[in-house]
């Protein structure tokens, strides 16, 4: 039975540039011969399980009877290569001939520099390389350190140009500390709001002696105590909450408390968010005087009052920008996700070519699919539309500059490739099979005859290397190959029905599932030991917004929690307010105010402040949404009604929070509030 495994080529020096330990076998003698694999623990105890794999031999499909020379130790899940088997990348470069031509950018090189070596010097050594011999005169070359390459992925001209993984991590990093901002304000609101229940404490202190640093200290004591509980409970949380954590943003994060880097990081936010949280009400409670403390007559300043009418603007500031921006990146995802591509992909189906005895049969296979009634025609390319790579610099065209280097994406198509794609014809036609020379002929999107200054580029002649050379028999519109971060690509279509790894089936049936039970059947019969595998450009599509996606549910959780937080806060500080105006209250109704009044009356300036902190919330949230979209070359407007939907959801929630403390207070008994006097 076949079986699909992950795998890539690579030459000897692979295993020592990189530190994947050997379980079996010898690093220096792993690729001696053409014919010899290095294969992972995982698969020598998958297909030689009770024996030793080293010596063994292993069939790899259309390439061979490999003999293993090597077996690796199980990579680790949160390496950035991920792979079960290694062929000799001799063998390789010795059937591709493709891979000699300059202006090919499909392998991937890694370089180890000598210790002490300084990168910047060997940057500008390689950097003209390709301009010798016209190679390749406008590119340069450039390293980038490979620790790097996972958060920092979008590069222009040799230098990073924003976005990649880096993003998302620092996005939430500050979301997170947000986050504990806004508790630190929540503490400190409500430690100087309830001061006057600690009044006669500290003036008892003051009176038998104790001096303002030690208050300070008992103070500090207290908070970090209470700090020091949270952060175990947190640690706790964090160990339950972690596997949710990882399956929403598609991560393998571990939380190792054996690391020491863990150990500095809890530390730091300990005593970070202890100073952050103790500070002002140490010193405010400390300054309390004797006297006045004693008699509980002490008044609380203008400045204590516009302190935490700050911070609670500050905090609601937070977690409104936080819905804003939440609301745009759903927005955008959305977007993403329903923009016309400019090709099927809701009907479009991919049959991975696992064997060349799949392709040799493709002929055959395509006339049985086209029986089906669901399948309305079939293709075939070296790659998903998704995935599409492969760009060469070797295309020339009447008026090309000699000195003029263009990068333009290659995809090689076989038969009835747009009427299975439903890519739109501009101009022109089709490849057909009634037309030999089609063989050497292209067809190209607008992008590509911009490139080339052809208003009408059908009937013009093209160039690929002193090989290929034909003429444009179609133009066809611009359809996305790439994710919506780029623009489009200039893009030739080429004949080559031999260079096959998918094959491209359209759809015209809701009866999905019956469907892929007969496409199984026939497939079987052309290739009966390989396993049925099939995706459809919509889910492939999708994969490549993955992040985004995690994004956005962590976005909506962290907003959720910041309000959550902030709502926590403002029924504090209500509480506190209720009660230090309960006979006022009691009076009012008394005199015959309605609930609607005390509900107001104790609401309307938490209001203002809920209302200003929108204000100042939202030029903060355009700012960091415009700055987020410029990094999609297709994008959404930012529009007035996304920030004033968040307004009035801020509002209304705190509305409701403060709700429930007014209302609870203007239905208690006046008696009750008044008895004392």
């Amino acid at each position: 039975t076949t079986t699909v495994e992950r795998g890539f080529y690579a030459d000897s020096t692979f295993f020592q540039l990189f530190t994947f330990p050997f379980a079996e076998g010898d690093i220096e003698t792993a690729f001696q011969a053409p014919n010899e694999v290095v294969i992972s623990k995982k698969l020598a105890e998958k297909y030689f399980p009770d024996q030793r794999a080293v010596g063994q031999s292993i069939e790899v499909v259309d390439e061979g009877i490999y003999t293993v020379s090597a077996v690796m130790e199980k990579i680790p899940s949160v390496s950035s290569l991920q792979f079960d088997y290694v062929l000799p990348f001799q063998k390789f470069f010795a059937e591709n001939e493709w891979l000699s031509n300059w202006g090919n950018n499909g392998a991937r090189t890694w370089v180890l520099l000598k210790e002490g070596a300084s990168l910047a010097n060997v940057q500008q050594k390689i950097k003209g390389m390709l301009h010798k011999e016209d190679r390749q005169k406008e590119t340069d070359l450039f390293l980038q350190c490979f620790e790097d390459t996972y958060l920092y992925s979008n590069f222009e001209n040799g230098v990073y140009a924003g976005g990649g993984g880096i993003q998302k991590v620092r996005m939430l990093g500050i979301i997170g500390l947000l986050i504990m901002l806004i508790c630190c304000i929540n503490f400190m609101n409500l430690s100087t709001a309830f001061a006057s229940r600690r009044a006669k404490e500290i003036g008892i202190r003051k009176v038998a002696g104790a001096k303002r640093f030690a208050l300070v200290y008992q103070f500090f004591t207290e908070t970090l105590i209470t700090v020091f509980f949270a952060l175990l409970i947190a640690v706790g949380l964090t160990k339950l909450s972690l596997p949710y954590f990882n399956d929403i943003a598609k991560t393998e994060i571990l939380l190792t408390l054996s690391q020491p880097e863990i150990w500095m990081l809890l530390g730091s936010i300990f005593m970070g968010t202890t100073v952050l949280a103790a500070t002002y009400p140490s010193l405010l409670l400390s300054s309390f005087k004797p006297v006045n403390a004693l008699a509980n007559k002490f008044k609380k300043g203008r400045g204590q009052q516009r302190f935490r009418r700050a911070m609670v603007v500050g905090q609601f500031t937070v977690a409104i920008a936080l819905i804003i921006c939440t609301g745009v990146v759903v927005k955008q995802i959305n977007y993403l996700q329903e923009k016309d591509l400019g090709y099927a992909k809701e009907q479009l189906l991919y049959i991975p070519v696992q064997s060349e005895v799949l392709s040799s049969n493709y002929d055959v296979l395509k006339a049985e699919l086209l029986r089906l009634p669901a399948i309305s025609s079939v293709s075939s390319s070296n790659t998903r539309l998704s995935l599409v790579g492969s760009n060469t610099g070797s295309i020339h065209w009447d008026g090309k500059a000699e000195d003029e280097d263009v990068a333009i994406v290659t995809v090689s198509t076989n038969y009835d490739f747009i009427k299975t794609t439903d890519v739109e014809l501009l101009d022109g036609r089709d490849f057909l099979s009634t037309y030999a020379l089609d063989s050497m002929n292209f067809i190209v999107n607008e992008a590509a005859a911009k490139v080339m200054g052809m208003e009408n580029p059908v009937g013009q002649k093209l160039n690929w290397g002193d090989e290929h050379i034909g003429q444009i028999v179609g133009l066809v519109k611009d359809f996305h190959i790439s994710p919506l971060r780029q623009k489009i690509d200039p893009m030739i279509l080429y004949l080559a029905p031999g260079n096959m790894d998918e094959i491209y089936l359209k759809l015209e049936t809701k009866e999905i599932q019956s469907t892929l039970a007969q496409l199984e059947t026939i497939v079987a019969k052309y290739n009966p030991k390989a396993p049925f595998e099939y995706e459809f450009a919509s889910d492939d599509y999708n994969e490549l917004y993955q992040s985004e996606l995690s994004l956005s549910k962590l976005a909506w959780l962290f907003a959720g929690l910041s309000i959550f937080t902030c709502c926590l806060g403002l029924l504090g500080l209500t509480i506190f307010a209720t009660e230090q105006r309960t006979k006022e209250i009691g009076i009012r109704k008394v005199l015959g105010a309605s609930i609607f009044n005390i509900v107001a009356l104790l609401s309307k300036d938490f209001i203002r402040l809920v209302l200003l902190a929108f204000l100042v919330a939202t030029p903060i949230a355009w700012y960091l949404m415009h700055n987020w979209l410029t990094d999609y070359a297709y994008r959404i407007e930012l529009k007035w009604w996304m920030f004033a939907l968040a307004g009035v959801a801020a509002v209304g929630i705190a509305l409701f929070t403060l709700s429930i403390q007014s209302v609870k207070a203007a239905l208690a008994n006046p008696v009750e509030s008044l008895r004392s006097e």
